[in-house]
């Protein structure tokens, strides 16, 4: 049986909400996030998912605030032509979460 624990984030944004698959080892975590066009059902996100916890990986599903609040996503920043540069601009002084 998989355990999924919910928790929600304070953001700038708004709350976002993580699902945090508990792995069976405690040597490892993997935080995803969803692109703009889908959430954290997507198909790749369920496969690496599923992979990462076939090998007792910690995994954690993170939604995005303005999914959160049932809202379209917020479009790109001027001038941003890089995949991920929009994430990169939200990173702490110690962790960063990327998008698919």
């Amino acid at each position: 049986m998989t355990r999924v624990t919910g928790l929600e984030i304070e953001t700038p944004y708004g709350p976002a909400r993580a699902y945090v698959h508990a792995g069976s080892e405690r040597r490892a975590a993997l935080v995803l996030g969803h692109g703009a066009a889908g959430g954290v059902e997507a198909p790749d996100l369920v496969a690496a998912t599923r992979a990462a916890r076939s090998a007792g990986i910690t995994v954690a599903l993170v939604e995005q605030p303005y999914r959160v609040a049932g809202r379209a996503p917020r479009p790109a920043p001027r001038g941003s032509t890089r995949p991920g540069s929009q994430s990169s601009k939200a990173c702490g002084q110690t962790s960063c979460v990327a998008s698919s």
